[in-house]
């Protein structure tokens, strides 16, 4: 439907508006507005280019390349609309594509009927002078592995952009996809950080200073790549995946802004590198990095005097930083040694938090706010799971291990219960608010992994080193904690299924009483999620088939009922259920993020039929 005259008199203005903020570089506010101004009218091209040059100059370049083929589409023969897009690949690195782009919009131009002979002759002049830069950056450039940003599909976050572009090719609203609290939405989001950042991290490479003697290379990239690349891995690691070329780039990455920041290395322990922070925020301002400590030159700028926090926030945060990323590299190329590197990670931050309680969050920066905290103990409690099962010591050693990823999990429960929304929660306009996620990916996402690890330490300890009456509560108490944890955890999420069926594995395990009903419901839920996310997760990080606890579901099923009597039965489905409530009128979150509705109506009849039989439906 065309939008009416005085649709298209407000969107003038919100154009206008946008137009302004972008003048003052409040590029999230232009941003806004020009969402405003679209919703208004859909079919303006230049509402999407406007918001284009907007998100580009955000740096979320998918959702700008996005925008420009919109305003393509809608109008091919707008020669504008063409350098928009070859502009946003050329930030992605896309430089050939960039290339072909501006060589349409050279042709767009020179067939325009509606313009002057000395308009086609001054942007004929602008777009062979793009093209002739971009030929420069093309004969420069390194080689790098392009398969890792777009070609190889066997990731679950390249099949999840993959399937956005398709949407918004197709007309549908930028951002109605995928929907907000699903799990494929927060690796939407770390997809698009990781495909920004892997570009920029192929791009560092050594060449020749110029003006240097023979043989001086520096090292040239982008500093903050780092940053870049552990801020997307914190909003869904499953993004990861790095190759031998990638690798070295990293090494490249880690020397220049380790030089860049003058950060303190990995040979200090964490309390010896927050005290020599704590040193240097007393010494008078320094002219910047130190050089040619690794016998190489670097491509530094030589920033102005810094003191105080001005010179300690970077150089921490790049410790911080460069201890969680070498945990998630670890976890490629030398698996079980990842731990000490998350571990390192933690107590860095732990330990700033012990010397500098009363300094302002903005002060100290990023890694030292809570929720940041709440991303690394995930990655750390995870690797002390993988430690647990595939390098077995002894019982104490296995214990002790239990033991802490208990404590992370409690410290991930109560961090939320002290602090469970992000600032700003009265403010929030709509279910397209960023702020949902930001509350999705750092909220409730690590309440659900603390329950996880709660329910881990029981359910190990109930199976491995209790018995009798201990084993038979700390296996029901794993069976609660893991049902809480899906409850947590969103329709499209192969890792709720996982916990539902470990819940059952638990349970039927204790020996305790149990519902028929309630574990053929459980088994239905993972069949039915099949369907939301194998597509996108494949085998790797999809629904594991034989899984122990459905094979324990299974088993319960085909046995007779076991006699229910006076006890006190745990309902697995309705912890879940419970939990989908407290989200909705406690949290305030909507019931189509939850998804409960959507998880229970999938059930079909029969299990409905048994469900209510029983009192629990």
């Amino acid at each position: 439907m065309a939008p009416t005259e005085a649709q298209v008199e407000e969107s003038d203005d919100l154009k206008q508006q946008g137009n302004t903020s972008f003048g003052k570089k409040e590029f999230s506010a232009a941003y806004a507005l020009y969402t405003q101004a679209i919703h208004l009218n859909p079919t303006s091209p230049a509402l999407y280019s406007n918001r284009s040059a907007a998100l580009l100059s955000m740096n979320k370049l998918p959702l700008a390349l996005n925008d420009a083929n919109q305003a393509i589409k809608l109008d091919p023969t707008w020669s504008k609309a063409y350098r928009r897009k070859a502009s946003v690949l050329e930030a992605q690195k896309e430089l050939d594509k960039a290339k072909g782009v501006f060589e349409e919009s050279l042709k767009v131009v020179l067939a325009d009927l509606r313009a002057s002979p000395a308009q086609k002759e001054k942007e004929e002049a602008e777009i062979k002078r793009s093209i002739e830069a971009i030929d420069k950056k093309i004969a420069e450039r390194p080689s790098y592995h392009k398969h890792l940003i777009k070609d190889n599909e066997t990731f679950v976050g390249q099949r999840v952009m993959r399937e956005f572009e398709q949407r918004c090719a197709a007309g549908e609203p930028m951002g109605s996809w995928p929907p907000n609290g699903t799990c494929l939405r927060r690796i939407w989001i770390a997809e698009m950080q990781f495909q920004n950042a892997l570009s920029n991290l192929l791009q560092y490479h050594r060449r020749q200073i110029p003006g240097a003697a023979p043989g001086v290379l520096g090292i040239y990239g982008r500093v903050q790549t780092l940053e870049e690349l552990t801020s997307a891995l914190l909003e869904d690691s499953r993004v990861l995946r790095l190759d031998g070329v990638a690798i070295e780039k990293l090494q490249l990455c880690y020397q220049l802004e380790q030089h860049q920041r003058n950060a303190v290395g990995p040979n200090l322990s964490p309390k010896e590198t927050i005290a020599e922070y704590n040193r240097r925020l007393s010494q008078p301002p320094q002219n910047g990095p130190l050089i040619n400590s690794y016998g190489a030159s670097f491509s530094i700028g030589s920033p102005g005097p810094l003191a105080g926090w001005d010179l300690v926030r970077p150089a921490l945060q790049l410790s911080v930083r460069s201890a969680l990323m070498n945990g998630c590299l670890a976890g490629i190329v030398d698996p079980g040694n990842e731990e000490k590197e998350f571990r390192r990670a933690v107590e860095l931050i732990e330990e700033a938090w012990k010397v500098w309680p009363n300094v302002d969050g903005a002060t100290r920066g990023r890694t030292l706010e809570e929720t940041f905290l709440r991303g690394v103990k995930i990655l750390l409690a995870q690797s002390i799971a993988r430690s647990y099962g595939d390098s077995p010591t002894s019982r104490n050693a296995q214990v002790k291990k239990l033991k802490e990823l208990k404590a992370i999990g409690q410290w991930l429960v109560d961090s939320f219960n002290g602090k469970p929304k992000p600032p700003n929660a009265n403010g929030v306009r709509d279910d397209a608010d960023p702020w949902w996620n930001i509350y999705y990916a750092h909220y409730v996402a690590p309440v659900a992994c603390g329950h996880a690890f709660i329910a881990y330490y029981h359910t190990q300890m109930g199976i491995d080193w209790l018995e009798g009456e201990e084993q038979k509560a700390s296996l029901r108490k794993g069976a609660e904690e893991y049902a809480i944890a899906a409850g947590w955890m969103s329709p499209d999420d192969p890792d709720r299924i996982a916990r539902i069926w470990t819940a059952m594995f638990s349970l039927f395990n204790s020996g305790e009483a149990y519902y028929k009903s309630d574990f053929a419901a459980c088994l239905e839920m993972g069949e039915n999620a099949k369907e939301w996310t194998m597509p996108f997760f494949g085998t790797r990080f999809g629904i594991e088939e034989g899984h122990i606890g459905q094979k324990a579901g299974m088993a319960a099923v085909g046995m007779d009922q076991p006699p229910i009597g006076g006890e006190d039965v745990l309902v697995i489905t309705k912890i879940m259920r419970d939990v989908w409530a407290t989200r909705v009128s406690k949290y305030g979150e909507k019931e189509e993020a939850v998804g409960g509705t959507r998880i229970w109506g999938a059930l079909g009849r029969g299990i409905m039929a048994d469900l209510e039989a029983d009192g629990l439906a």
